[in-house]
C-alpha cells in the first residue's frame, strides 16, 4: 500500500525536527518498492529504484508532499507515480480508485484528478460527489501550482501531528523517535542500519481525523469541515450499476456511443423499419379487418 506525507509549514525553525522525522521512517517508507515522487512548492520530482529513498530531505518549503509507491495496477515506471502535473493541479492519494482500477495508462490518482479539476471549481461538494461516483476510498492531498492551494480529504483516518506553525498528515502513524540512519548498497542490495538516540519528536498534539475536508491558501486552513462518510460506498453493487448508467448517459450526452450501444440502436432501426413494411404489405393484400401477430417483432398489426 503507497503512503503519503503532506506537510504544511510557516515556520522554517522546523525544518531539522522534520528532517529527523523523515529520517525515523525511512525503512517504514523504504517498503514501497516502485519509487516515489515529491512535491516542492509546486516542483515535483520522480524516483525509481531503492537507491534514491536516501535523498528524501525537506528544505524549509511552505507546502511538502511526499508519496512512495508500490503498483497495483496503471503503468510502471514513472508514469505509474503520483504528483503528475494534470492541468496545473498535482494528486497523491493512498487508497484506491474502484472505477479506474483496471487501467494500465497512468494511474487512478491521475485519472481521479482529471475527474476533480474538470469542475470549474474545487469545493467539499464536487469531492464528494466524484468520490461516491468514481468509488474513492482513502486520503487525498490536491495541490494547485497556480494559486499554491491544498485540499486535503478522506474517508479513511489520517494521522495529523501538530508543531509551532506546521501540520504534518501521513496516511499511517509515523516513528516520532529520533534515529541516525545509515544506508548501505551491496550489488544493488540496500540495507538501512539504524541507531536510536531515545528522543521523540516534541508535537505539540498527535491527532487522528476521518471524513474531513480541509483547504488551505497561503499555508493557513481557509476551509474544515466534515465530509459525507462514503467509506465502502462503491462495495455496494447497485451503486456500481449506477456509475455505468452515469458513465452510459455521460457518453450518449456527448454524442458517444459505444460499439454495444451503436449494435443496439443499429437493431432497433432494422426492426421498426420491418415492422412498417409487414404491416404495410398487410394492410395492402387484405380485403378483411383484422389484426396479425408479427413474430419478427412480438407485436400484432391492426388493419
Amino acid at each position: 500500500m503507497c503512503k503519503v506525507i503532506t506537510i504544511i509549514n510557516k515556520n522554517k525553525k522546523n525544518t531539522k525536527l522534520i528532517n529527523n522525522l523523515l529520517v525515523a521512517n525511512l525503512n517504514n517508507l523504504k517498503v514501497e518498492r516502485d519509487g516515489y515522487s515529491v512535491l516542492r512548492d509546486g516542483v515535483t520530482s520522480f524516483h525509481l529504484g531503492l537507491c534514491d529513498y536516501q535523498n528524501i530531505k525537506y528544505a524549509g518549503e511552505e507546502t511538502y508532499i511526499l508519496h512512495t509507491r508500490t503498483s497495483t495496477g496503471g503503468e510502471a515506471g514513472i508514469g505509474g507515480l503520483h504528483l503528475q502535473n494534470v492541468k496545473g493541479y498535482r494528486f497523491a492519494h493512498n487508497g484506491m480508485v474502484s472505477a479506474y482500477a483496471g487501467f494500465k495508462q497512468k494511474n487512478d490518482s491521475y485519472h481521479f484528478c482529471a475527474d476533480l479539476v474538470a469542475h470549474k471549481k474545487i469545493t467539499k461538494r464536487v469531492i464528494e460527489k466524484e468520490i461516491k461516483i468514481c468509488g474513492f476510498n482513502g486520503k487525498g492531498f490536491l495541490y494547485h501550482k497556480k494559486t499554491g492551494d491544498t485540499y486535503i480529504f478522506n474517508n479513511s483516518a489520517i494521522h495529523v501531528y501538530g508543531l509551532e506553525n506546521c501540520l504534518i498528515f501521513s496516511s499511517y502513524a509515523l516513528e516520532t523517535e529520533i534515529k541516525d540512519v545509515e544506508m548501505v548498497e551491496v550489488l544493488g542490495f540496500v540495507h538501512i542500519e539504524e541507531s536510536n538516540y531515545g528522543e521523540k519528536i516534541p508535537f505539540l498534539f498527535e491527532e487522528t481525523i476521518d471524513d474531513q475536508f480541509i483547504h488551505f491558501s497561503k499555508g493557513v486552513v481557509l476551509e474544515h469541515q466534515n465530509m459525507e462518510s462514503t467509506y465502502g460506498f462503491w462495495r455496494n453493487q447497485q451503486n456500481q450499476q449506477n456509475y455505468k448508467n452515469y458513465k452510459n448517459k455521460k457518453s450518449t450526452k456527448a454524442g458517444k456511443h459505444s460499439k454495444k450501444q451503436k449494435k443496439q440502436i443499429q437493431m432497433q432501426k432494422v426492426n421498426r423499419k420491418i415492422s412498417k413494411e409487414v404491416a404495410k404489405e398487410i394492410r395492402k393484400n387484405s380485403k378483411k379487418k383484422g389484426k396479425v401477430y408479427d413474430l419478427r417483432t412480438g407485436h400484432y398489426h391492426y388493419y
